[in-house]
């Protein structure tokens, strides 16, 4: 019968063990718990931060396609341009069709030619050019529209000078001295 209050007494103490057991795997479950919540939360947050970046991000795609694909466009027009002038460099200059598109230049835009003169040719480094000299009669108008046609000369020219002299009291027509420089024999890959 000694043994029965010692026994109570020991299930007490083992009753306790185990409440002191049950007790901190519930605070440690507690805790596990909320440190996951927390961690899910966090990354939910992550999560919806990076689902608005993507977004943000195929919104630049967007608008990065449509760039490239204008980019693409204008390096073809581009090419296309570049090789269209590459056409107007000859191989040679005959002075003749220079003569010709000019007068004809001339003609269009009702302007009297007085002269022309072949100039000097230059060597440079990929290419060559030679200079012309013309003076053209007409009125202001007349040569205005003879400078805006130039574009038709069938060559890659620049103009070096030029000089309008005003009319003279006893006519309306003004003189204009001209020089321009025609490129020709352009070697391809060489830096003008």
């Amino acid at each position: 019968m000694n043994n029965a209050p010692g026994s109570k007494q020991l299930m007490s103490r083992t009753e306790l063990y185990l409440h002191a057991s049950m007790t901190i795997v519930l605070v440690i479950g507690i805790t596990f718990g909320f440190a996951v919540r927390t961690t899910i939360g966090n990354d939910l947050d992550r999560i919806q931060s990076d689902i608005q970046e993507c977004g943000k991000l195929l919104e630049n795609e967007k608008e990065l396609v449509v760039a490239v694909e204008q980019v693409t466009k204008r390096k073809e027009r581009l090419e296309l341009e570049y090789s269209d002038l590459l056409k107007r460099i000859p191989k040679k200059i005959v002075d003749s069709e220079v003569l010709s598109s000019l007068r004809e230049i001339g003609l269009d835009s009702k302007c009297n030619f007085h002269d022309f003169r072949p100039s000097q040719t230059i060597d440079h480094k990929g290419f060559k050019s030679r200079s012309f000299e013309l003076h053209l009669e007409g009125r202001f108008s007349n040569l205005f529209q003879f400078f805006e046609s130039m574009n038709q000369i069938p060559y890659s020219f620049q103009v070096v000078r030029f000089k309008i002299k005003e009319p003279m009291p006893s006519s309306a027509l003004c003189q204009a001295e001209l020089e321009i420089r025609i490129l020709f024999d352009y070697q391809l890959g060489l830096d003008p």
